[in-house]
């Protein structure tokens, strides 16, 4: 066992428990989606944590904490699946049902409860056992139950990519395109969540097929899982609205809007949104412009998808096209790079808004600003 060394390995792995932390606490208020993968953030942040106090030998001072997260990991495929499911519903109740979900924690708990209840100095000499230096020897039945407890999480992943395939389908139907968004955003989770677990799993048959092995190796699944949590901290941040709850279209049965006041809202609409341009900022929500009118959320969602025929998203970006068409065409904005001109419009990147322009225009912005520049045409 080596001494108390906090390495770069451990400081690299203890920030991605830290930043795991702040998230679990960013994101467990902000819907019920969200309060699973903040607990499956906590269970990934914890166990760094187990993890960091081995790796730089605190684990001689504070031995009861090893294996302590061992039963959570068997959580993390529940709460992303859970996550999955409540993600797009926005009546989700967890069910009696899902109680069963988490009865391999509870069985690996019960399993480990002759170890957690040995002392601290026979805990240590079990550690002794297996680590000599900078390798590691584990035992046959550890390798079993970390196999196990990948299998575990993969079938769970495979559940939530068939839930989500169900969605996705009711998505494109309404054209939901923030709800889109927020499917494309979980896939590539689920993808990277995946080649994680699968990685896990090769790490599993290596260890397995040698007598010991360089702590290297636990090092960077480690490492990996700290960047699960990089990952899902700067996604947060860069792209807040992936975290927000989206509703489905319920057409609106028991509507209460009358002509008049729809004729209403949708002026009172027009002129705030030309006048005060709140369309430039990237992250505009319909809750933002409802605030500001001191309109409902529900009542101006209703004007928007069923009496302008337009998702939130949508409607927002004609008036995007049309600021980004006038500075194209103005001739003191010629020197403007187009990544410049999508900023100005309130684009986040120039992907979206060359995709945007050409679908609503038929031409790319480029295209555009050689045909019209200075010409003051539409």
């Amino acid at each position: 066992m080596p001494g108390l060394q906090l390495n770069i390995w451990s400081v690299i792995i203890l920030t991605g428990a830290v930043q795991g932390f702040v998230l679990t606490f960013a994101l467990s208020g902000k819907s019920k989606a969200n309060r699973f993968l903040s607990l499956l953030i906590l269970v990934l942040s914890l166990h760094l944590v187990e993890y960091t106090i081995a790796i730089s030998g605190y684990v001689l001072e504070w031995p009861h904490t090893i294996a302590s997260t061992y039963p959570l990991l068997f959580l993390m495929g529940p709460f992303y699946y859970l996550y999955s499911l409540a993600l797009f519903q926005h009546n989700f109740q967890f069910e009696k049902k899902f109680i069963w979900h988490f009865l391999p924690a509870v069985l690996v708990l019960i399993f480990f409860l002759p170890f957690y209840t040995m002392s601290g100095d026979e805990k240590i000499e079990f550690l002794r056992s297996v680590a000599s230096g900078d390798q590691i020897k584990i035992p046959a039945g550890q390798l079993i139950f970390m196999l196990t407890h990948v299998i575990q999480t993969l079938i769970y992943v495979i559940l939530a990519h068939r839930v989500l395939s169900r969605k996705k389908k009711i998505l494109v139907a309404q054209n939901a395109s923030t709800a889109i968004r927020q499917f494309q955003w979980l896939r590539i989770f689920t993808i990277g969540f995946s080649i994680y677990l699968a990685l896990y799993m090769i790490s599993i048959f290596v260890i397995a097929n040698v007598e010991s092995h360089q702590v290297e190796i636990d090092y960077v699944m480690l490492l990996l899982t700290a960047i699960i949590i990089y990952a899902i901290g700067y996604t947060a941040v860069r792209q807040p609205v992936f975290f927000e709850y989206v509703t489905f279209n319920n057409k609106y049965q028991n509507s209460s809007l009358n002509a008049h006041r729809i004729d209403e809202i949708k002026t009172i609409l027009d002129v705030y949104l030309r006048s005060e341009k709140p369309y430039l900022q990237e992250n505009l929500k319909l809750s933002d412009v409802a605030t500001a009118l001191n309109i409902p959320n529900y009542q101006l969602s209703e004007v928007i998808n069923n009496n302008l025929g337009k998702n939130f998203f949508d409607f927002i970006n004609q008036y995007r096209i049309e600021e980004a068409k006038t500075l194209l065409k103005n001739p003191s904005c010629a020197d403007l790079k187009i990544i410049a001109i999508a900023f100005d419009s309130g684009f986040g990147n120039k992907a979206t808004f060359n995709r945007v322009f050409k679908k609503s225009t038929g031409m790319t912005p480029s295209e555009y600003k050689s045909r019209y520049a200075g010409t003051g045409e539409k």
